[in-house]
């Protein structure tokens, strides 16, 4: 159902049926996180230029290229309150990896 929906932009998917969940990795850049049992956007990662940081940046300029996920665990491992195995990474063809939370 999701797959029939999302748009002709994308390059790679991403699916993770454990975690209800699919990334799409697009042509300007940026990654689409969907909820696959409902097949709603939960939200879109895109590239943006913190000013108040002496211009950082985060998200691709270039068009993504891979997308993965942490590996599978049994048992949650919290670090710091951040679940290590709750995140997609994804790659541009920059060379720029960036990981987004679910």
């Amino acid at each position: 159902r999701l797959l029939a929906r999302l748009p002709n932009v994308g390059v790679c998917l991403w699916v993770d049926s454990r975690k209800d969940s699919a990334a799409v990795g697009c042509f300007d850049g940026c990654v689409l996180i969907y909820c696959l049992s409902a097949g709603t956007l939960l939200g879109t990662c895109v590239f943006y230029i913190w000013e108040s940081t002496s211009w950082t940046t985060t998200g691709h300029f270039e068009m993504v290229q891979a997308l993965a996920g942490a590996p599978q665990l049994e048992q949650r491992l919290d670090v710091g309150g951040n679940a290590l195995d709750g995140c997609v990474a994804s790659a541009d063809s920059a060379g720029v990896v960036c990981a987004w939370r679910e």
